[in-house]
């Protein structure tokens, strides 16, 4: 096995997601509001963007736009905060489908970011499941009653998505498409610790972090 080597160690505080931009340069959304950028060319890593509140899910689309799921309200550029009925209170992590389509997830509309481990302790499915459809500029609630949903992830023909249930240690399968399409099911379960980030990698593997 091959030794770990940190990358940019101590720069980027409570770093919750990466993202890679076509250059290689690596983004991180630290805790203080501050997208960090390093590069791996020249080892340095400055501040990127600042949202105003807690960057935590980072993603770029087809464009090389980054965007950025938020906790809190920031001061960039906001694509959506849900809808009028039913407003997004915890943004956690995103993913851009092949078409497009942004998924993200709600992780709790009952405790705010600070008080996240309440949540766990009070175990109720507070989460939600989301899509963000641009070329109509408005988001759609797509699963709702989630124990803390946390990393998303999408299927690299976009037949369907991933997403981290974090209070209840287990990962469910959302059906984007096909016979299968709206419906639900458990993807792995009983896993052996909170399951957090959640990313897809080469040949069909998704790689999850705990």
């Amino acid at each position: 096995m091959k030794p770990i080597e940190r990358l940019a160690a101590g720069a980027c505080r409570a770093c919750e997601d990466v993202a890679v931009d076509s250059l290689g340069r690596v983004y991180g959304a630290d805790e203080r509001g501050i997208i960090k950028r390093y590069d791996p060319a020249t080892g340095q890593t400055e501040g990127f963007a600042h949202t105003g509140g807690r960057p935590l899910g980072l993603h770029f689309d087809a464009e090389g736009n980054l965007l950025v799921a938020d906790a809190i309200d920031g001061k960039v550029r906001t694509l959506t905060t849900g809808t009028p009925e039913r407003p997004v209170f915890l943004a956690d992590d995103l993913e851009i489908a092949p078409d497009g389509q942004v998924f993200f997830s709600d992780a709790s509309r009952g405790f705010p970011l600070n008080d996240y481990k309440l949540d766990l302790l009070q175990h109720r499915p507070h989460g939600s499941f989301w899509v963000y459809r641009p070329e109509e500029k408005r988001a759609e609630l797509l699963l709702d009653s989630l124990y803390f949903a946390n990393g998303v992830a999408v299927s690299e023909d976009g037949s369907f998505a991933l997403v981290n249930e974090t209070g209840a240690y287990r990962v469910v399968r959302y059906w984007l498409k096909g016979p299968q399409q709206g419906n639900v099911e458990v993807f792995i379960d009983r896993l052996p610790g909170f399951p957090d980030g959640i990313s897809r990698g080469a040949n069909g593997i998704f790689w999850l972090t705990l």
